[in-house]
């Protein structure tokens, strides 16, 4: 069958200026003095705090709620794929990393400064492992499925519609947990080895070092799970064990309540993440905005001295944008194949899912955790997606318009 080219292409423009859309609106905001970084970091902690956790909450206990109540645990397990698959992403874009970033250090060693390898590989690793696996596939799959339906399920497309975004929510299940239970602790790392090589230059005090700190009890342990996660486990709990129906059923109370509320609530957390972007790519622009007190975090009472992560080469920048646009997609689309054509040759759906969430660019909640755990970092990064998100409309286009062709 013909391929949908001005369709397809009309889709992936629409998707991409939703998002670029909302990211002018911070660019702009920043630029006439209403968004600095304070309010950034405040906002970031209610994104992280209680937004996303909301919007995986509903979105994980509707997808596994309504795969139970169609065909029980075994309708389950055939969507287990989705959070597997995830982690052979996330896998592929490090090992794809470790090795780029190491030929690039092994070529040009005096590229990089020894004090901004750490931060630049955390940004490296970030970026190309974490795709965007939420709010551009949500579009993608929901344009795709109004123009290719019958291609990819034979039903009508809000039937196919649906099912992408259930399984979109899946893929995420896996995916958001990783992601907010490992990248925080690295961008902690980077804070933290830029705040003793501050300390190392000054001079040395008489005083005597601070005691160390009590062992953390249980609590503490639990507490410092990120919220995401939480929200994420305590969903595929209720889903699975059946609970999740007395609050995704429209009509009944806690649905009216609760539900509703929440995933109104978390719906918003992803135009928020969009702004804050918007606002960290102006502040770096600009060069009133290099002033150390405006990259400190709300929970710092004085400035710190640490100095913003110098800018990224751009032999580097293209090596991070190439190995997340290109170098990820390029190894995923034949493992993805080969797994479609022997496990599930007739759920192209889910093939179509599985294509697309590989070949998206970084997340946006990086952006986010940078803004909250290493802000020193911010300015680098949002160069990273800047430059990644201008060529991933293009990079996606091709990458879906070859996966129809395949899957057809």
């Amino acid at each position: 069958m013909p391929l949908p080219l001005l369709p397809l292409f009309l889709s992936s423009l629409s998707a991409v200026w939703k998002s670029a859309f909302i990211v002018l609106i911070g660019f702009s905001l920043e630029k006439f003095g209403n968004y600095d970084a304070s309010l950034r970091r405040g906002i970031s902690k209610i994104v992280v705090t209680a937004g996303m956790p909301s919007l995986l909450f509903c979105k994980v206990s509707l997808s596994i709620g309504n795969a139970r109540a169609v065909g029980g645990f075994p309708e389950i397990a055939k969507h287990l794929w989705l959070p597997a698959y995830s982690l052979v992403v996330i896998l592929l874009g490090l090992l794809c990393k470790t090795l780029a970033f190491r030929l690039y250090l092994l070529l040009r060693p005096k590229a990089i400064a020894p004090n901004s390898v750490l931060a630049f590989s955390a940004i490296f690793s970030a970026t190309v492992a974490f795709p965007n696996s939420g709010a551009m596939p949500f579009a993608l799959i929901s344009s795709l499925c109004a123009t290719s339906s019958d291609l990819l399920t034979g039903t009508s497309p809000d039937e196919c519609a649906a099912a992408g975004i259930a399984s979109v929510s899946l893929y995420i299940a896996a995916l958001s947990p990783v992601m907010w239970a490992t990248q925080p602790r690295l961008f902690k790392q980077i804070a933290s080895a830029d705040a003793l090589s501050d300390i190392e230059l000054s001079p040395p005090s008489l005083s005597a070092p601070p005691p160390s700190p009590p062992p953390a009890s249980l609590k503490s342990r639990l507490l410092s799970i990120p919220p995401p996660v939480s929200a994420t486990l305590l969903a595929i709990f209720l889903a699975s064990t059946g609970l999740a129906r007395f609050y995704i059923v429209p009509g009944l109370p806690l649905y009216a309540a609760v539900f509703a509320p929440l995933d109104f609530f978390g719906d918003v957390s992803v135009p928020l993440a969009l702004a804050g972007l918007g606002a960290a790519i102006a502040s770096t622009s600009s060069k009133a905005k290099q002033d150390p007190a405006l990259l400190s975090p709300l929970s710092t009472p004085s400035p710190p001295s640490v100095a913003p992560t110098p800018p990224i080469p751009p032999s580097l920048m293209l090596l991070i944008v190439s190995s997340r646009l290109l170098f990820v997609p390029a190894f995923s689309f034949p493992l993805t194949l080969l797994l479609h054509r022997a496990f599930f040759p007739h759920d192209k759906l889910l093939a179509a899912v599985l294509l697309i969430e590989s070949t998206s660019p970084c997340a946006f909640q990086l952006m986010t955790m940078c803004q909250l755990f290493s802000p020193q970092t911010e300015g680098a990064l949002s160069k990273v997606y800047l430059f990644m998100y201008g060529a991933g409309g293009l990079t996606m286009l091709l990458w879906i318009t070859l996966a129809l062709k395949l899957l057809s």
